[in-house]
């Protein structure tokens, strides 16, 4: 791959980046904010792919870096509040609603304060001047047999903490991304029936589901325990036994997981 090759990769998810941002600025929509992080993610897996094949590491700008976080954090809450609203039932805890609203909304503030779309002009002009002038053709292939062996020595240690699983996810996500990144740039068109095997694949469920107990863990962590001691006692109580509940759960989504890793059949690709 040239460098001009991969400087069109590059220019193209700066560009939905921007594209996708003027859609999140000002209603901060769960979605756009979606696409957003998964455009980064795209080009962050692309940027581990050239720093592994030159040795020459190449970062996602600090300050986009923040940008993405920032979004993160916003989306868990408004994903936390969807959650509440729509399966937490009959009773509802709606102190604890109402703190998340007015947190959400701090963090919308604080967000515009800070960024602004230059953010990623910026960002795309610097890791440009850093490009190499090429990549062997090799490279996503080895980038992905380098990922795969660094979950397989996760899955041979046996120890499936929360964080290792949370990098067996990460792994799996660049190789899933460096794939799909590989299709768009020889300009293969999948056919609409090929396309949803692809989307609904083992491979990608198996994506799905590590996604869903990183959610659930996530989930967990917004009822804090600060949180808690500014509620009235039954709706204290009430949050505490949504959190058992909730880590109960989390509990078997772990073992359906590293059950899977464990089996031979296990596609990690």
């Amino acid at each position: 791959m040239s460098r001009e090759e991969i400087k069109h990769i590059v220019t193209h998810y700066f560009r939905k980046l921007k594209k996708l941002y003027k859609s999140i600025d000002p209603n901060f929509d769960v979605d756009a904010i979606h696409d957003f992080r998964v455009s980064y993610k795209k080009l962050r897996a692309f940027f581990r792919l050239v720093s592994a094949e030159t040795n020459d590491e190449l970062k996602v700008p600090r300050k986009l870096k923040k940008v993405y976080k920032a979004l993160g954090v916003i989306r868990d809450m408004q994903l936390q509040r969807q959650k509440f609203k729509g399966t937490v039932k009959p009773k509802q805890p709606q102190a604890y609603l109402t703190k998340l609203s007015r947190e959400i909304k701090r963090q919308k503030e604080e967000f515009l304060e800070r960024f602004s779309d230059d953010i990623i002009t910026e960002s795309k002009k610097k890791i440009v001047a850093s490009l190499p002038s090429k990549l062997g053709n090799s490279s996503s292939r080895d980038f992905i047999r380098k990922k795969q062996s660094g979950n397989q020595v996760i899955i041979t240690s046996g120890d499936f903490s929360d964080d290792n699983l949370h990098s067996i996810r990460k792994n799996l996500k660049d190789i899933y991304y460096i794939q799909e990144m590989s299709l768009e740039n020889e300009n293969k068109r999948i056919s609409t029936q090929k396309k949803k095997i692809k989307e609904k694949g083992p491979a990608k469920e198996f994506l799905d589901s590590m996604g869903n107990f990183q959610d659930k863990r996530t989930g967990i962590s917004l009822i804090r325990n600060s949180w808690l001691m500014q509620f009235a006692k039954n709706e204290q109580a009430l949050l505490i036994q949504i959190k058992k509940r909730w880590m109960k759960d989390k509990v078997n989504m772990k073992r359906t997981l590293v059950r899977k890793l464990k089996s031979p059949d296990h596609q990690t690709s």
